[in-house]
């Protein structure tokens, strides 16, 4: 509503309503003379004010959506509910993705139970390295012991007496003299020395043999000695640091997939991101919806406010943080406070009269205040809180000597005019600072 199209309508009412109601005062006494009106002097607020004219705004309109598409099985709110921060709006089917929150949850919690597994001293590890080293050091005793000393002496025994042999046939068919000999002694003699020769290296081999028997399962038993060694250390010492990052990496890999299915499962559940009153929900059950389609808004209402109005001529009266009432065309008679937060730094024409634009925040959370409503709103310049009042009606101002006077109603019914010095001055009302006591009764002739 324009600010012309309001003082119009105010206007009408004013003609159409008593006096008494049209300034808004409590009701006034009527004298015995029809025309004599009356008013008792009381105390009150006094308040000076400036009209602003408009209707209740949402700070934001939210258009929400699911991020995944999916088939809707459950609908929680219908239009012009009011839902907190965090409540559950819409649900999709989340059958499939519980499945893999669920595998993925498995998943990390074994990676963990690895890692605290890897971390704890392995005693039965370390027992059966002990055992496997015990069985190699035995293995080695047992190689070394093969071959005996008394085995070694009879060996080279049996060597020394082959080349003795070989030695004195040798000597024999040296000093022989075929002049004298036959050529089969001779020949003898030859076949003598192959013989005792063929000896002699059986005996040296069988002695090299013995001597090199053992060598070769020596070497492969203290390797297996070597090796069951360092698997005892490493068992006694824990996980290497390379096995613990390893570890450690498993588990940041689970939580990845972990998070990642969370926000999938949690995908399925639309919320509400901040306090509001629900609008324009189209999404039904069995309905499915596709990825960033608006499903519902959400009207911010938090903090709820008044966007309105003020006439040039009343702009340099008012400033930010000043104190306002704001009154609905819905909820009558039942103001609202609040304090003026904005006001628009240039003027609009608004049907060949130029207004500011202003924005009032509510200190209210009553439901029944809802975006759209028309409103007024009185910006409070300056008030009193206990003043003794009058209604503007009944001060009159001398035009020459600029001075105010009242006329009060005696008790034997005469009119005595009274000077009066005057303080706040209201739209309807004005403060008595002097002149005038509480309970006295003031008249409004001529009417």
């Amino acid at each position: 509503m324009t600010v012309r199209r309001t003082w119009i309508l105010l206007g009408l009412l004013v003609l159409a309503l008593p006096p008494a109601l049209a300034v808004g005062y409590p009701r006034l006494e009527t004298a015995s003379s029809p025309q004599l009106e009356t008013y008792v002097v009381t105390r009150g607020r006094a308040a000076h004010t400036i009209p602003a004219y408009g209707s209740i705004q949402a700070e934001e309109i939210v258009d929400l959506s699911f991020q995944a598409p999916g088939q809707v099985v459950e609908v929680l709110v219908d239009d012009g509910d009011r839902v907190q921060a965090g409540d559950a709006l819409i649900r999709l089917d989340s059958r499939a993705q519980y499945a893999s929150y669920a595998q993925a949850n498995l998943n990390y919690e074994l990676a963990v139970r690895q890692l605290e597994d890897l971390q704890m001293p392995d005693d039965d590890a370390i027992r059966v390295a002990q055992a496997n080293l015990q069985a190699a050091q035995n293995a080695y005793s047992d190689v070394s012991n093969a071959v005996s000393d008394a085995d070694l002496a009879a060996a080279e025994l049996r060597y020394q007496q082959a080349q003795t042999a070989l030695t004195a046939a040798e000597e024999a068919r040296r000093y022989a003299d075929p002049g004298r000999q036959s050529d089969e002694t001779i020949a003898l003699m030859d076949a003598q020395i192959g013989e005792a020769s063929f000896n002699a290296e059986i005996a040296r081999l069988s002695l090299e043999e013995l001597r090199t028997a053992n060598h070769g399962e020596l070497g492969a038993a203290g390797a297996r000695i070597a090796q069951a060694r360092a698997e005892l250390e490493r068992a006694q010492a824990g996980p290497s640091d390379y096995d613990l990052e390893q570890a450690q990496n498993a588990i940041d890999q689970a939580q990845i997939g972990l998070d990642q299915a969370r926000l999938s499962y949690e995908r399925t559940m639309l919320t509400a991101p901040v306090d509001g009153i629900v609008a324009n929900r189209s999404a039904g059950v069995g309905q499915r919806i596709a990825a960033g389609t608006t499903v519902l808004q959400l009207i911010d209402v938090t903090p709820i406010g008044f966007k309105g109005e003020v006439d040039e001529s009343d702009i340099q009266q008012i400033a930010i943080g000043m104190p306002v009432q704001v009154e609905l065309d819905a909820l009558p008679g039942q103001p609202f406070d609040g304090a003026l937060t904005w006001l628009a730094p240039q003027g609009r024409d608004e049907a060949g009269i130029v207004v500011y634009d202003v924005e009032i925040e509510l200190n209210t959370d009553d439901a029944r205040v809802r975006p759209g409503m028309s409103a007024d709103a009185d910006i409070i310049t300056n008030e009193v809180g206990d003043a003794l009042l009058a209604p503007a009606q009944f001060v009159r101002t001398d035009a020459a000597s600029g001075r105010t006077y009242v006329d009060v109603l005696l008790e034997d019914g005469k009119l005595q005019e009274r000077e009066v010095t005057l303080g706040l001055r209201g739209d309807s009302s004005v403060e008595i600072i002097s002149g005038l006591s509480e309970g006295e009764t003031i008249a409004l002739t001529g009417v």
